[in-house]
């Protein structure tokens, strides 16, 4: 692959990648306030529907999240090992560096607003 081919895959990973995490984590975002605040469009849900909003819509969202961003990150790597000019080999280690903080950060901060979920809904069962 020339330095040209490399670069015009990284470019266009990115111009794809960016806007569907951005929508799905906006998404993912809905799901979890709607699960804190028990309601969805003005509409109340049941704490039987909000855990299963949790587990079966709002986690596997996150973790996928998670998973593409882990995804990319080992895909640039491998980009980075087919390029042959040292600037372009660079470019794909910053791109699997941004993705590789992207999974960090969707593993800890996930992992954050999954127990701020699971507090709040024990604390909504008490009342």
């Amino acid at each position: 692959m020339s330095s040209l081919d490399i670069i015009e895959v990284i470019v266009l990973v990115m111009l794809l990648a960016v806007p569907v995490n951005f929508w799905l984590s906006k998404i993912a975002n809905v799901y979890r306030d709607g699960i804190i605040v028990g309601a969805f469009d003005g509409v109340p849900i049941s704490l039987e529907h909000r855990y299963h909003i949790l587990w079966s819509d709002w986690l596997p969202l996150k973790s996928s999240l998670g998973i593409l961003s882990a995804f990319l990150a080992l895909a640039y790597m491998r980009i980075a090992d087919l390029a042959t000019e040292e600037r372009v080999r660079w470019f794909a280690y910053l791109g699997a560096v941004l993705y590789g903080l992207g999974f960090v950060f969707y593993l800890f901060l996930g992992g954050s607003d999954l127990l701020f979920c699971l507090r709040t809904l024990r604390k909504s069962n008490r009342n």
